[in-house]
């Protein structure tokens, strides 16, 4: 009964009969009992009518299979022709991913569920009813949950391709119907995973969910820290304004009953006797230090409220600063100490405010004067350089200790060497030379002596300004008037 002589491979199954695969005759089935041969062909649903030589193999199942030049057949012999079920049986065609694919399985079996990275392209699959009769007429019908609710007809084409599927869990179901059979209908489902990629992962989503949280209480932490820094801002503010306030009355207090004194001590000072002349002189020049120290209390006052003007003008700042030195020649003689003056250049014209550079040499000159010892020189070197003008006000004084010197501007600061002061004339002066454009810069030796340099840019903004005097002298020095010491 064998259509041809050519047998590739035999297997015999749990029943007893015999099975064998052909070329061009797909497959036989031999019954002992009956001496009967049953044959299938790719028409039945076979996936080829050409096997190989000797590729065969039995399951622990009972389950047959014959490699075939195209797939790998498997038989289950107990549901063949058998009209209870029309079980389905998948096989895994490709899959296709960025970096390779990857062909059938070897055996079906392995093909409980399928896991796919987030990155495929393209998954292959193929299936077919077991029952071979009548194969071209059994149509196939698939369902992937959960995208699709209802099933989907794929005809006789047992065949099917995935792409395109987000990251999830997904279950292919797929059933077999003959309208030539009648059998009750049963549905094959595999497991579909594809993964996410790494930054979808559960753990990449807690870390996000943790840096969220962190970037959050970070920004809420630093909002409620500029909350803070501006509530103390705006504390000190107007601690800072109370306190210019009450500056600038107890100064405006303190010019009232100054000025009787020192109009009842001019009067005085009329009289011949030696005696009240004296405390009448005493009584004037203590007068005048009260009145210069309430002057400069206003003066930090406004500075620190930015409402002190600046008067520019332009003029030769040389013979003004020689003015301002020889003013103190009363007071360098009483101390039998000399001021020496040099400069690098004959004229310097510039833009400057008189009063304010005034108040800046006088507090240098003054405080120089109060810390050099009898019978030595005081230095007021000029020098031009780079746009620049340094002024520098040189000692042979006791110097000021390293642990002072970065604090020695600070207002009301008192040096651990220092002189009876009140500590506002070096703060106010480096305050004015900063409103100016400048700055001052101190370097000491507790053996040579200090050396106080004023630096102030030399701008020529004002030079067709109303206020240009061509013949270079100030106008707003009294050299009669006294310098008195500060800190």
């Amino acid at each position: 009964g064998l259509k041809d002589e050519k047998i590739m491979a035999l297997e015999e199954d749990q029943q007893g009969k015999i099975w064998g695969s052909t070329v061009g005759h797909g497959l036989f089935c031999y019954t002992p009992s009956t001496e009967s041969f049953t044959f299938y062909r790719k028409k039945d649903g076979l996936v080829s009518d050409n096997f190989l030589l000797t590729s065969s193999f039995k399951d622990k199942n009972g389950s047959l299979y014959f490699g075939s030049d195209e797939n790998i057949q498997k038989v289950t012999p107990s549901l063949v022709d058998s009209f209870e079920k029309p079980l389905v049986d998948f096989f895994l065609k490709s899959i296709q991913t960025p970096e390779q694919t990857i062909n059938d399985y070897p055996f079906p079996d392995a093909l409980s569920k399928i896991e796919l990275k987030h990155n495929y392209k393209t998954l292959n699959l193929s299936f077919h009813s077991l029952h071979f009769y009548q194969a071209q007429k059994t149509e196939y019908k698939y369902m992937l949950q959960p995208i699709q609710q209802n099933w989907q007809s794929n005809k006789n084409k047992g065949e099917i391709s995935l792409m395109g599927l987000a990251p999830g869990r997904y279950t292919l179901k797929v059933k077999a119907k003959n309208p030539d059979i009648e059998f009750t209908e049963d549905t094959l489902a595999i497991p579909i995973h594809i993964a996410p990629p790494w930054w979808k992962t559960t753990w990449a989503i807690v870390g996000y969910f943790i840096s969220l949280s962190l970037l959050i209480y970070f920004l809420n932490d630093q909002k409620l820290r500029k909350r803070i820094l501006l509530a103390k801002a705006e504390n000190l503010r107007q601690l800072n304004e109370l306190k210019n306030k009450f500056y600038t009355d107890v100064a405006h207090e303190f010019r009232t009953p100054l000025t009787l004194i020192m109009g009842m001590a001019q009067r005085l000072e009329k009289h011949r006797e030696e005696e009240v002349q004296n405390a009448g002189d005493r009584i004037i020049k203590s007068g005048k230090n009260l009145i210069e120290l309430s002057d400069q209390i206003m003066e930090l006052s406004k500075l620190e409220s930015h409402k002190l003007p600046i008067h520019w003008v332009y003029e030769d700042i040389v013979p003004f600063i020689k003015y301002i030195i020889a003013s103190f020649d009363p007071l360098s003689s009483k101390h039998k100490i000399q001021i020496q003056f040099t400069t690098n250049t004959a004229s310097i014209f510039m833009d400057f405010d008189k009063d304010k550079t005034k108040r800046i040499l006088t507090n240098l000159i003054s405080n120089g004067l109060k810390y050099s010892p009898t019978n030595s020189t005081l230095l007021v070197k000029l020098v031009s350089e780079k746009n620049q003008l340094y002024i520098h006000v040189i000692d042979k004084g006791t110097g000021i200790p390293k642990s002072d010197t970065g604090f020695i501007f600070n207002r009301y600061y008192q040096a651990s060497n220092s002189k009876k002061g009140n500590g506002i004339g070096l703060a106010l002066s480096l305050e004015l030379a900063q409103l100016l454009g400048g700055t001052i810069r101190l370097s000491s030796d507790l053996k040579k002596g200090s050396t106080f340099t004023v630096i102030l840019p030399i701008n020529q903004k004002y030079r067709s300004s109303e206020l240009f005097l061509k013949s270079g002298q100030p106008t707003s020095i009294n050299s009669e008037e006294e310098p008195t010491f500060d800190n």
